[in-house]
């Protein structure tokens, strides 16, 4: 593609020349097929200026395919067709709330990907000019530039001859340049089983379920904290007067993990306070309202994060709790989106909130931080970046997990991702939505949405199998599984485990057009693993299963993970009729 590169000041477009009292310094940073460009303005005078960046690709003709964004809607893709309209995707007060800062366009010769690094708010918008295609990127909101200001919207762009070729090249590109602080644990989190309502003996039961499986941190979710009723608690990170009403502590229940084998994990909504938490009644100039305040249904204000006094004091809180624990993983939740007001990109505040991290991890050295990036919808690559994993979606829906895993994995690797296996006995009265249902051995209930409210019944090793393009963490209640069922579970996990090293620093490939059936694998090919889901084990179904094996190099094993009900040997078929490496072990997740 032939690609300009410029600027729009006050609405004029300048490809060529410059504004008067302005310059533009643009940087291109080639590495292989990928251009990161870096701009910094420059004004003789304090100036309030509408400024944005300008890629122009000559004789464009092509349709954009983009992500939108939405709690438990993640990696929705919509095409646009710019040369009948043209169309905008922007994002305020969280850097995905409403779309991902991603394109991917092709022309008649080359497919490519343009990805924003967005620190705060951001807006992309596209148009024709005669055969030209025209993306401006900046904000909606003008600024004042004084002396040399950096533009806080770095993009990087990956081409290629094929959709695969641009999603394997960014995704190596990410890896090289965002991913740091492997390996992670695998753990388990209290979320959907008891959520808030905590109770000692189940979570006694919980502990020494997850330490017969293997499992290596124990996270507490909500419901520990505070003397009042949760909700009101929000950033007052007391421990919760008579937690367990036993008299046991939240020390005792961490004492009693690391008695297993594993480490404590806590979950904190680490920049939200209630209006009433003393903390923000004795520093009331650091904290501001957040979106859509109202004293009565929505009392919570934000750490303002403009005033580096209020990022000090909110890391001294979440650094007391982790030591006081001894915490050694932080889930970090965002279920409020910052003020908005006019003129403010939120440029300052995320850079501050960026800090916060960084400082963290100095203080922590082995604290694993968790980005909830489905609540906090900050599921971009830069923000991902200064998390140590992120789980992409509140979601936690089998079916609809290989949708977003399918589409998380064209931007960035597995390795990015953290994975929530959320499985329920299938005969017991799971205490969110309150149904029984007979015990079938294999069979276990998966949430339909994040709430629990909904159930569907699959098999247990679909519902795993579909959770392992990244690392794993398990929720749900476990402990009351049967004992054929846990023998089941415990393979699967040794299975995971086993092959953790390598899907933690594997490539994804698509397969087939469809998504379903996939690969993954290393940098020199020398291990590779395929994924098929069958027709009635994907949403939305699919008329039949095929593979195009075209990709894969021929001098290798290769090992197929089947997840189908009953069509075993027609797969097992299809591979030997169709493809002849030197050896295809068939690994049947199904049978015991």
């Amino acid at each position: 593609m032939i690609i300009k590169h410029g600027f729009i000041v006050n609405n004029k477009i300048y490809l060529e020349d410059k504004p008067k009292d302005l310059e533009s310094k643009i940087t291109i940073k080639k590495e292989g097929f990928v251009t990161t460009r870096e701009d910094v303005v420059k004004v003789s005078s304090p100036q309030t200026i509408d400024y944005k960046e300008l890629i122009v690709i000559k004789d464009y003709f092509g349709i954009i395919k983009y992500y939108i964004s939405g709690w438990c809607k993640e990696f929705t893709v919509k095409n646009w067709t710019v040369r009948n309209k043209p169309f905008e995707i922007f994002s305020y007060g969280r850097t995905t709330e409403s779309a991902y800062p991603y394109l991917f366009m092709n022309n008649r010769e080359e497919y490519m990907a343009l990805n924003l690094l967005p620190k705060g708010d951001w807006s992309i918008k596209c148009y024709m000019r005669n055969t030209d295609l025209y993306i401006e990127i900046g904000r909606d909101n003008t600024r004042t530039f004084k002396g040399s200001t950096p533009v806080a919207l770095d993009i990087f762009m990956v081409s290629g001859d094929t959709p695969n070729e641009v999603y394997i090249r960014q995704q190596k590109y990410v890896k090289k340049h965002f991913f740091k602080n492997y390996p992670i644990p695998m753990s388990y989190n209290t979320w959907i089983d008891e959520f808030y309502h905590l109770n000692w003996n189940n979570l006694i039961n919980q502990i020494d379920t997850q330490a017969e499986f293997g499992c290596e941190v124990f996270t507490v979710d909500a419901g520990w904290f505070g003397t009042m009723p949760m909700w009101t608690e929000i950033g007052n990170w007391t421990e919760k007067e008579d937690l367990f009403g036993n008299g046991k502590t939240l020390m005792d229940l961490a004492d009693y993990i690391r008695s297993k084998g594993m480490k404590f994990g806590i979950w904190m909504e680490a920049m939200k306070i209630h209006k009433d938490a003393p903390l923000r009644v004795n520093n009331p100039k650091l904290f501001v309202e957040v979106e859509g305040y109202d004293p009565k249904i929505n009392p919570y204000y934000h750490y303002d994060f403009s005033n580096k006094k209020a990022m000090e004091l909110m890391l001294s809180e979440v650094v007391r709790i982790v030591k006081k624990y001894d915490a050694k993983w932080l889930k970090i939740d965002n279920n409020s989106a910052r003020k908005r007001t006019k003129n403010n990109p939120h440029v300052e505040e995320t850079e501050n909130y960026f800090a916060f991290l960084e400082k963290l991890r100095k203080a922590c050295p082995d604290l694993v931080i968790e980005n909830c990036a489905s609540g906090a919808l900050t599921g971009d690559i830069w923000t991902m970046s200064h998390y140590n994993t992120s789980f992409p979606s509140d979601t936690v829906w089998a079916r609809d997990l290989i949708r977003i895993q399918r589409e998380a994995c064209k931007i960035y690797p597995p390795c990015f991702i953290n994975n929530w296996c959320c499985l329920h006995p299938s005969g017991n009265l799971w205490t969110i939505h309150g149904r029984k249902r007979k015990n079938t051995i294999g069979i276990g209930l998966n949430p339909m949405d994040a709430t629990g409210d909904n159930v569907e019944s699959f098999p247990i090793p679909y519902v795993f199998v579909t959770n392992f393009l990244g690392n794993l963490t398990l929720t749900g209640n476990f402990a009351d599984f049967l004992k054929e069922d846990k023998k089941l579970i415990k393979k699967l996990i040794d299975i995971y485990k086993e092959k953790k090293d390598f899907i933690m620093n594997a490539y994804y490939l698509e397969l087939e057009s469809n998504g379903y059936s996939y690969m993954l694998f290393n940098d020199d090919f020398s291990e590779v693993m395929i994924f098929v889901f069958a027709k009635d084990m994907v949403w939305p179904p699919t008329e039949k299963v095929k593979v195009n094996l075209d990709p894969l190099p021929k001098n290798i094993n290769y090992k197929i993970v089947e997840l189908i009900t009953g069509k075993k040997e027609k797969i097992k078929k299809y591979y030997k009729n169709n493809f002849k490496p030197k050896e295809v072990r068939i690994l049947s997740l199904i049978e015991k």
